[in-house]
């Protein structure tokens, strides 16, 4: 099995705010309907992945342009290991 030395409790953390932050910002706006909540809550996600990491000179962030989804990828500089949220 492949060990990866990252911190898993920084990802999930960062996951987890981006998802608060996505809910606050929802009940807030005040619209009538939430069409855009699924593809907000990766913005939020993708966002408070870099603000935890980015402090680490060993990530780099990189997002990609696929169109109507855009996902970040983190490069580990270190264990040369490329990851991405989905």
């Amino acid at each position: 099995m492949l060990e990866l030395n990252v911190d898993k409790k920084r990802f999930v953390d960062a996951i987890q705010n981006g998802l608060l932050r996505a809910r606050d910002e929802l009940y807030a706006s005040g619209t009538l309907t939430n069409n855009r909540i699924h593809m907000q809550k990766w913005d939020y996600i993708v966002t408070e992945l870099k603000r935890s990491f980015s402090t680490d000179d060993r990530y780099a962030f990189v997002p990609l342009d696929r169109g109507l989804f855009k996902p970040v990828m983190m490069f580990d500089k270190e264990a040369k290991t490329l990851y991405t949220v989905m």
